[in-house]
C-alpha cells in the first residue's frame, strides 16, 4: 500500500498476527464469522498504528526529511525516516506528531460515545467481547488510541517519548551526549518493561522491552559514529589515489584492476569534460564477469547515480549520509571535477581514530601558527650598493 508517496509494508513477523486471531478463534471456539470479524477489529486496530506512523512521516517532510518507508510489526510500527534532524525542536515535532494523531482519535472516539448510544462497554464482557461486539468497538478504539497516546510519551528511547526527551536535553548539551543520556534511560525504561512483563506474563511487553533495549544502544553507536567531527572537510580525509575509468571502457578493465588488488568502487567519468558520470562497484564486476561480455562498455554496467560532494563539504554532513548505507562510495570534487574518493572504509578508519582527533586538529593548528609566525618574521632584506668617491 502506497498513500502521499511513502510505501507501508508489512515485516514477515506481522503474519503471527494472523495466526494469533486463528488461535483465539480455535481456543475460544468462535464462529467463522465471528473469527473473521475479529480479524477485521485487529486489523482496524493496525490501521491507527499506520496513521500514527504517517504523522511522523508528514512531519518530517515538512521538514524536507523523507520517508523510506513504513514497516509494520506484530508491536507495532516504525516509519523509516532518511535521517533525524539535528534541530531539537525539529526533532521534538516529529517525534510528538504521532501521539498527538492518536490523542486525536481517541478524542473523536469519546466524542462519539460521549453523544451516541453506544455503550461503554457490555457489562460482563472482557476485553475480547469488545472486539465481537460493534457497541463495544468505539470504547475498544478510544481506549486503544488513548494508550498508544500514553505509552509512546513513556521516555523510553528510541521511542516516540525517548526522542522527545533527547530533543529537549539537546537544547542544554550535545547531541552525542543527549543522544547517551536517552538511550541509557530508554534501556533501564525496557528493563522495567521486562521484569513487569514477567510479573504479569505478559509476552508481547517481553518483546517490546527487549526491542527497546536494543535499539537504544544501536542508535547511540549510529550517533557516535556520524558526530564528533567538526573542524575536519572531505579534503582532510578523502583518498587521492584513485582511478577512474571512462564509460567507453570495456569492462574488462575494472574487472582486471579489480583483481590485481584494486578498490571495491570506481568513479565512471564523462568522456568530454571528466566530470563524474557514475559508479560501478564490486558486484556488476562480477555480474559482467559471469555474463561473458568482457568487451561491453561500462556504461552497459554502471549506476549513474553516484553521491558527489566538494571537497569542503564538513565531514559530519557525510557521516550522516552514509549512516543508513552499508557500501557508501562518493566522489569528491573540485570546480566539478574529481579530486578524490570517499568509501565506507576511510569512514571507518576514521571513526576509529576519533579519540584520537582532538589531537589531531590541535598539532595542525600548532603547525600552522608556527608555519605563519615563521613566514612572518623573515623580512626580505635589500642590499643597496655603495657609492665610491
Amino acid at each position: 500500500m502506497r498513500f502521499q508517496g511513502i510505501a507501508v509494508k508489512l515485516h514477515w513477523s506481522f503474519l503471527l498476527i494472523f495466526i494469533w486471531i486463528g488461535y483465539v478463534g480455535i481456543s475460544r471456539g468462535l464462529s467463522l464469522t465471528e473469527t473473521i470479524y475479529l480479524g477485521i477489529a485487529v486489523l482496524g486496530m493496525f490501521g491507527f498504528v499506520v496513521m500514527h506512523e504517517y504523522g511522523h512521516a508528514l512531519t518530517a517532510r515538512h521538514f524536507g526529511i523523507k520517508t523510506r518507508d513504513i514497516i509494520l510489526l506484530p508491536i507495532g510500527g516504525v516509519a523509516r525516516l532518511e535521517k533525524m534532524p539535528r534541530n531539537p525542536w525539529q526533532e521534538f515535532a516529529i517525534a510528538i506528531a504521532g501521539p498527538l494523531v492518536n490523542l486525536f482519535w481517541a478524542g473523536v472516539f469519546w466524542l462519539a460515545l460521549y453523544y451516541s448510544q453506544f455503550e461503554f462497554r457490555a457489562s460482563g464482557e472482557d476485553a475480547l467481547g469488545s472486539f465481537l461486539n460493534p457497541k463495544g468497538l468505539p470504547f475498544l478504539f478510544f481506549a486503544m488510541n488513548l494508550s498508544l497516546f500514553l505509552f509512546n510519551l513513556l521516555p523510553a528511547f528510541p521511542m516516540d517519548g525517548g526522542r522527545i526527551l533527547r530533543a529537549l536535553l539537546a537544547l542544554r548539551m550535545g547531541y552525542e551526549q543527549a543522544t547517551l543520556w536517552a538511550a541509557r534511560i530508554g534501556q533501564v525504561m525496557a528493563m522495567l518493561f521486562i521484569f513487569y512483563s514477567v510479573m504479569t506474563y505478559n509476552i508481547i511487553l517481553t518483546f517490546i522491552g527487549i526491542f527497546i533495549f536494543y535499539t537504544a544502544g544501536l542508535e547511540y553507536e549510529i550517533v557516535r559514529r556520524i558526530t564528533g567531527y567538526h573542524g575536519l572537510t572531505l579534503k582532510d580525509i578523502m583518498r587521492t589515489d584513485f582511478i577512474t575509468f571512462k564509460g567507453s571502457d570495456p569492462i574488462s578493465a575494472p574487472i582486471e584492476r579489480y583483481f590485481r588488488g584494486g578498490a571495491h568502487s570506481y568513479i565512471i567519468t564523462d568522456s568530454i569534460n571528466g566530470r563524474p558520470s557514475g559508479v560501478i562497484r564490486r558486484e556488476d564486476l562480477f555480474e559482467a564477469l559471469q555474463s561473458g561480455r568482457w568487451d561491453s562498455p561500462i556504461s552497459d554496467w554502471m549506476h549513474t547515480a553516484v553521491f558527489t560532494f566538494d571537497q569542503d563539504t564538513p565531514v559530519n554532513a557525510i557521516t550522516e549520509k552514509a549512516a543508513g548505507i552499508s557500501d557508501f562510495f562518493a566522489a569528491v570534487t573540485a570546480d566539478s571535477h574529481i579530486v578524490g574518493i570517499i568509501d565506507d572504509t576511510i569512514l571507518y578508519r576514521l571513526y576509529k581514530l576519533k579519540p584520537f582527533l582532538p589531537l589531531y586538529l590541535k598539532m595542525r593548528k600548532d603547525l600552522s601558527n608556527r608555519s605563519l609566525q615563521s613566514s612572518s618574521s623573515q623580512t626580505p632584506t635589500h642590499e643597496n650598493p655603495s657609492s665610491t668617491p
